[in-house]
Order: structure tokens, then C-alpha cells, then sequence
């Protein structure tokens, strides 16, 4: 197994765009779907439409990128915790 740079590994993931991930990726993101509560069940919603109406884009969250179906600009509001 090669080395792994775990550092430079890090540095892509936190600064992973939707902007460059690929065409293919991309579209793969598209067909899926996803559900939410939000004081009940709704869904299943789409990725497409997301991306249709909405600017997500990736959260880095304790070194991982995370896609959430939230636009861009509600990023600063979230907070995460972490249960132990």
C-alpha cells in the first residue's frame, strides 16, 4: 500500500468545491434522493431540484466534506456537536 500524505489529503478534502468535483459526479448527486423531518416525514426530495433552486455547496465538518441540501448561504447558522 503507498504512503498516503494525510496533510495534503486533508487540505483537498476541506477545500472540496461542487464547483470542481466532475460532470459525471455531479450527476451521479442529481439522481439521488433524499428525505428530511422537519416536525414530519417529506420526501423523498431530489438532488436536482437542490441544485435547481438552491446553492449548496460542500461543509467542511471536523476534516469531512459534507453535501447537505442547504443553501451556501445558511452555512454560517449550522453548528455542529458532537455526542459521546
Amino acid at each position: 500500500m503507498p504512503d498516503v500524505n494525510y496533510e495534503i489529503l486533508l487540505t483537498v478534502v476541506k477545500t472540496m468545491k461542487i464547483s470542481e468535483i466532475s460532470t459525471e459526479a455531479l450527476e451521479k448527486i442529481k439522481s439521488v434522493r433524499w428525505d428530511r423531518i422537519i416536525e414530519k416525514h417529506e420526501g423523498p426530495e431530489s438532488w436536482s431540484s437542490v441544485f435547481r433552486y438552491e446553492e449548496p455547496e460542500f461543509l467542511s465538518v471536523e476534516e469531512c466534506s459534507i453535501l447537505l441540501p442547504v443553501d451556501k448561504s445558511h452555512h454560517p447558522n449550522i453548528t455542529t456537536s458532537v455526542r459521546g
